[in-house]
């Protein structure tokens, strides 16, 4: 990683990345142990495409997995190595509670400053991405733009860094309220799609993220090389990418554009042994 770009944001990012490059790699064994398919998303996909590892300066991993292999993931909470923690909103309440995205796989070796609040609660980390099928229905889009409404108010809180979002912030004790209704009414919907499929995938209806995906873009999987290790990408990454971020997705964008696409202030090692 060219060290200019990697100390851009104030935060050495080289050692961050061989930390998360070792928990993808621990990742990436439970689930192929456990026969769980899961997949490199957004700006990791992105960076193992174009740069064939880590973008120089994103400071966070994207995985996606499909909904039954993300519970059985879930599940397999205790098997992880004593130097990482699966949380989730119900696993771990009172360690996670970032409403908008239910599971986070944490570094205990490190402590981490964040923009946002809602990072301040751990380590470097993997956010993991549940998908659930999309049959076409307006009341899924709906819920998924009101969900997203929420969340963008809920945030204003954890980064209240304008007068606009100052006042936003006022709102925040509300919006928490119906964001955690919403988690209800998306279980419970969750319930109903299970054994229900589709030619249509989307981040699921318990995260705020809106986007959507053929599922034959991502299926069958395959492998590439991420900072000389293998792991899982969509079949058609090409494809997948177009829908995220356009056709010049393998242009980088300029070092001065980079410095709003961070989640770090700070990272603190607990334990100086690599």
């Amino acid at each position: 990683m060219n060290t200019k770009e990697g100390n851009i944001l104030g935060v050495n990012l080289q050692k961050a990345h061989r930390r998360m490059l070792q928990m993808m790699v621990e990742f990436d064994r439970i689930c192929r142990e456990n026969g769980l398919q899961y997949w490199l998303d957004s700006g990791t996909l992105l960076g193992a495409v174009r740069h064939k590892g880590f973008i120089p300066w994103d400071d966070d991993v994207d995985i996606c997995m499909m909904r039954a292999d993300y519970e059985r993931l879930v599940q397999l909470a205790d098997t992880f190595p004593e130097t990482m923690e699966l949380q989730t909103r119900e696993l771990t309440p009172k360690a996670y509670t970032y409403l908008p995205l239910p599971c986070k796989i944490r570094d205990k070796r490190t402590v981490i400053k964040s923009f946002y609040k809602s990072h301040d609660e751990g380590g470097l980390f993997l956010d993991i991405f549940p998908m659930d099928y999309y049959n076409g229905r307006f009341t899924d889009r709906l819920f998924k733009k009101t969900f997203r409404f929420l969340t963008r108010l809920n945030d204003c809180e954890l980064n209240p860094s304008s007068f606009g979002k100052k006042m936003a912030a006022l709102f925040a004790p509300v919006s928490h309220a119906c964001l955690r209704l919403m988690l209800r009414i998306a279980s419970l919907k969750i319930a109903c799609k299970k054994n229900k499929v589709s030619d249509v995938v989307m981040y699921g209806l318990d995260t705020s993220w809106n986007r959507y995906h053929r599922y034959d873009t991502i299926f069958p999987l395959k492998e590439t090389a991420f900072e000389g290790m293998p792991f899982k990408i969509p079949g058609d990454s090409d494809r997948y990418l177009r829908t995220l971020y356009g056709p010049d997705y393998m242009m980088p964008p300029p070092l001065e554009a980079i410095k709003n696409k961070r989640h770090l202030v700070s990272i603190t090692d607990i334990d100086a042994q690599d």
